[in-house]
C-alpha cells in the first residue's frame, strides 16, 4: 500500500521540478534575447552604406549591353526594334548597368540604387 502512494507522490515532485526547470529556462532566454535587442538597437545598422564602405575605388562603369528585341510590335507586318535605355534618376541621362572588377552582386544593386535609375 505504501508503494501506491509513492508512486504518485514521486510522479508530482518531478512534474513540478521540471515545470520549475522550464520556467528557468524560458525566462533566461527572454532576457539574453532582451539583452541582443538592446545591442542591436543601440548600434543601428546601414547595410547600404557597409556596402559601399568594400566597393573599390577604381571601378570602371560598363557602357552598352542593351536589350534588343526584334518582332512585328504594331501589327503593321513590319519588323521593329524595341532597345532598352537605362536612365540615372540624378541628372535624367543615359547610364551604363555595370561595372568592371566588382567582387560581388550586392555591390552592383547598391551602385545601381544610388543612381535612382529608370526605364523609358
Amino acid at each position: 500500500m505504501k508503494t501506491l502512494l509513492v508512486i504518485p507522490f514521486f510522479v508530482l515532485t518531478l512534474l513540478i521540478s521540471c515545470e520549475s526547470s522550464t520556467k528557468k529556462i524560458q525566462d533566461k532566454n527572454t532576457v539574453s534575447h532582451i539583452d541582443t535587442l538592446q545591442q542591436d538597437t543601440s548600434k543601428p545598422r546601414n547595410p547600404i552604406e557597409e556596402t559601399l564602405n568594400t566597393i573599390p575605388k577604381n571601378i570602371k562603369p560598363v557602357l552598352g549591353y542593351r536589350f534588343i528585341l526584334s518582332g512585328d510590335f504594331d501589327g503593321d507586318g513590319k519588323k521593329e526594334k524595341l532597345i532598352e535605355h537605362f536612365y540615372s534618376g540624378l541628372d535624367n541621362k543615359e547610364t551604363n548597368k555595370f561595372y568592371d572588377s566588382l567582387s560581388n552582386y550586392d555591390q552592383l544593386v547598391v551602385l545601381t540604387i544610388k543612381k535612382s535609375p529608370f526605364h523609358l
